[in-house]
């Protein structure tokens, strides 16, 4: 039997984590039956002229929610409360969901999907969560946050979280609710394709690294506590730069690709100015380069994601907790390296090692996202 689902997610179609998450999703989906699928989306035309090439075996429905264009509160809109009577079931996904700046709808679609969920109650709609990150302590949440946060979750008949850290602040403060524990969807497609499956070159001296794939954005280590100039990053990137002969900066947003630049420019440093910039945001087809490359330094977690998936040897910037715990999930947390430490690293012995995740590794992310039914 047929099902179909709206999926509330950050899908602008100018981002490529968001994207690749997406994509992953819809292959998810389709082996679970679900034939229709609304996607709301800020530029409808964008997502779907980046999407339109992979997708296979679902009919797709874009709904436009750019609060500029149409009435309503981002997913509290218009054009999604009318279809509301045509779908199974509702999934958030794609992202972390936060309670900062609670009310503010251009800020965080929490609120617009709690006023939503008052409107659900007339429908028989299930709620669920799809492989969501929640990385605040929610057993910390009082006052209104609190009341709001816990009535939230319990909304839903089931949520995937993509980690430990998640699945750990739902159970402390959410009952009533199925948890499951997951990776991040991104990995399903990339680890299901059999062409990802690349060799390896050795680190020796008969067979040497030559090309390096980069991710840095302009987050720096502000997101964990850690004050870091801009001029330290740069003089880190331009030593790992000098020992590659050829550099491929992965870039997953447009802020991440003129942030790399206006660095580049300002610094003026002679191995960090080499290099292709490949803007992955606008061209999902950019990610064969990951099977170019022989090493990887990241920071964005969805630019880390395939070059773990295709067995790149990787190194990850810790800006944000997500790329720590990713790692630590994945028993590769002393290959994180952390902002305020860059300047007395020793990049020469860096670039000798990185994270490669284990053929059970990878079969166990696909068996497990496999058995999780909605």
């Amino acid at each position: 039997m047929s099902k179909s689902i709206l999926l509330i997610g950050s899908f602008s179609g100018e981002n490529y984590g968001d994207t690749i998450v997406l994509k992953s999703l819809l292959e998810y989906l389709r082996g679970k039956g679900f034939s229709d699928i609304y996607i709301p989306a800020a530029n409808p035309q964008k997502t779907k002229e980046v999407l339109d090439r992979y997708v296979d075996g679902v009919k797709i429905i874009y709904i436009d929610v750019n609060m500029r264009r149409t009435f309503g509160y981002r997913f509290f809109n218009i054009n999604v409360l009318k279809v509301l009577n045509k779908v199974d079931f509702i999934a958030l996904t794609a992202g972390t969901i936060f309670f900062r700046d609670l009310t503010n709808p251009r800020r965080n679609f929490v609120f617009s999907v709690y006023l939503m969920s008052w409107i659900l109650r007339l429908f028989r709609v299930k709620t669920v969560g799809l492989f969501v990150g929640i990385n605040e302590a929610l057993d910390k949440f009082s006052g209104l946050k609190g009341i709001i946060s816990r009535h939230f979750f319990r909304t839903f008949s089931h949520i995937i979280t993509r980690d430990l850290e998640s699945f750990s602040n739902l159970k402390k403060s959410i009952d009533r609710v199925k948890i499951s524990r997951s990776y991040d969807i991104a990995f399903y497609n990339l680890l299901c394709s059999s062409n990802h499956r690349v060799s390896l070159e050795k680190f020796n001296s008969e067979n040497p690294i030559k090309t390096v794939g980069i991710n840095v954005c302009e987050y720096l280590g502000k997101q964990v506590g850690q004050d870091v100039d801009e001029m330290v990053l740069a003089n880190f990137l331009d030593q790992v730069c000098e020992r590659f002969s050829t550099v491929l900066w992965f870039h997953t947003t447009k802020r991440d690709e003129d942030f790399v630049k206006q660095l580049i420019s300002k610094t003026r440093l002679t191995h960090l100015s080499k290099g292709q910039h490949l803007s992955l945001y606008q061209d999902l087809t950019l990610e064969d380069y990951y099977k170019k490359i022989n090493y990887f330094v990241g920071m964005r977690m969805h630019s880390l994601i395939p070059a773990i998936s295709y067995r790149i040897p990787a190194i990850a910037l810790n800006y944000n907790d997500k790329v720590k715990g990713l790692f630590t999930q994945l028993d590769g947390g002393h290959f994180v390296l952390d902002f305020d430490g860059l300047q007395n690293i020793d990049v020469s012995e860096v670039v000798k090692n990185g994270f490669l995740i284990r053929d059970e590794q990878r079969e166990n992310i696909i068996s497990n996202v496999n058995s999780i039914e909605i």
